[in-house]
């Protein structure tokens, strides 16, 4: 994936709290895990270029960025049920 950086603009990392933010925890806690292959929805496609800039900026090779063809959220069907004993 290639963009031109000088129209992504300025994007947030830390929160005021402190915390880290999505955009970049995400990538930072992938490249830890060794995460080759990232699927997510097409709604996050306006994050990966953000994503993949702080990846390159902290030296880590990049995943293989896969689209699904829906929206990642909200979710329509539950992702798990829990069995009453």
């Amino acid at each position: 994936m290639s963009f031109d950086a000088d129209l992504i603009g300025d994007f947030i990392l830390m929160k005021s709290d402190g915390y880290p933010t999505y955009q970049f925890a995400s990538p930072i806690d992938d490249a830890l895990m060794k995460i080759s292959h990232v699927i997510r929805g097409e709604d996050t496609f306006p994050t990966r270029p953000p994503n993949l800039m702080v990846v390159d900026a902290l030296g880590y090779d990049r995943p293989l960025l896969t689209p699904t063809c829906r929206s990642s959220s909200p979710r329509t069907e539950p992702a798990f049920e829990a069995q009453a004993s």
